[in-house]
């Protein structure tokens, strides 16, 4: 049971953003995407007095597993075995919204909520820390706790620093298994107008206070595809769409860790198929590739190459290949080609 001592709770309603776009998934076994820059890694400084992290979150799994600051199925941290850590946020096994922080007066572990974050759905997040008041909003209830201290305390020493993590905490080893979408880190604490704004829309990466922003629009799986050996060639770039372009780095992944919410999108512009990086779909979203779709110009004429999964997470070029040619108009539609990924 939450201790609602100090706790204030109030309903706001936002409305989701992430109906037809993309978002990052992560395994929870030892994906996470680790995100190395100064911009981003102050806004958890030593000093730092205030922060806002929005974005929305869909866990698949909720584990007992916690980390030694009691923290499980950690989704953002300041944390590493080599340096200080500092922060860490994640969700309890009952849907509670669970965050670390060391502060100038020492650690504060607290659990925020009422159960709202439930496995398979999405739901929104907002975080606050100013002067030492942390503001939650899940799902658009309003919780609120003091903790000791105003600012953080360092996460790092003079060798070095702790980075940021999307989707796991590197200080005793715990994942997020899971969908994230739309993370966005603030170097400020956003009101309640900013943070509904934030939820409900899609960024433009220039908003005063906004350091980082990961939509996962932007990137892919797979920087191209090898037609020699049907050998995929693995992005790790997780793209920031931010003014600071604070990439980061997937650590662990194989190539299916950007999932689209409407995977037959992309059979309605074939515009978007070019010669040199061809689309690879996973329809079914198990992490096998079921089409790779290419194109080819002969004498001036442009076709488009459809190779197909033969049903055991191979894709075949002598039994699983279809040639269509492309007059500006052509479409395709999954459901009526055969041999589905394994």
């Amino acid at each position: 049971m939450t201790d609602r001592a100090n706790i204030t709770i109030k309903k706001t309603e936002f409305t989701s953003l992430v109906t037809d776009s993309q978002y990052l998934y992560l395994d929870g076994v030892d994906d996470y995407v680790d995100i190395t820059n100064e911009e981003t890694e102050n806004v958890f400084g030593q000093g730092s007095k205030a922060f806002t992290i929005t974005g929305w979150v869909n866990p698949e799994t909720l584990t007992t597993a916690t980390t030694n600051h009691s923290v499980s199925n950690v989704f953002l941290a300041r944390a590493s075995d080599a340096y200080n850590d500092n922060f860490e946020l994640g969700i309890t096994n009952t849907g509670n919204l669970k965050i670390y922080f060391d502060t100038n007066a020492g650690k504060s572990t607290i659990s925020l909520g009422n159960g709202e974050l439930t496995t398979d759905d999405w739901h929104s997040v907002a975080l606050t820390f100013d002067n030492g008041l942390v503001t939650a909003y899940l799902n658009g209830n309003k919780y609120e706790k003091t903790i000791n201290g105003t600012m953080m305390d360092a996460a790092g020493n003079t060798n070095g620093s702790s980075p940021i993590t999307l989707g796991s905490s590197q200080h005793v080893d715990n994942y997020y298994n899971g969908g994230l979408d739309d993370i966005a880190i603030w170097n400020k604490a956003l009101t309640v107008g900013e943070i509904g704004a934030s939820l409900e829309n899609q960024l433009t990466g220039s908003e005063l206070g906004l350091v980082s922003y990961y939509s996962f629009d932007e990137d892919d799986n797979y920087d191209g595809f090898d037609f020699s050996d049907f050998t995929p060639i693995v992005s790790t770039k997780i793209t920031d769409s931010s003014s600071y372009e604070n990439n980061g780095t997937l650590e662990n992944g194989q190539g299916e860790h950007i999932r689209a919410k409407n995977l037959l999108d992309i059979n309605d512009d074939t515009s978007q198929i070019e010669e040199t990086k061809p689309v690879l779909v996973d329809i079914d979203e198990d992490g096998d590739l079921d089409l790779v779709l290419g194109r080819e110009t002969t004498s001036g004429t442009s076709k488009l190459e459809v190779y197909m999964n033969d049903g055991e997470g191979n894709l075949s070029l002598d039994n699983s290949k279809l040639s269509l040619e492309d007059t500006g108009g052509a479409t395709i539609d999954v459901n009526d080609i055969g041999g589905g990924g394994s």
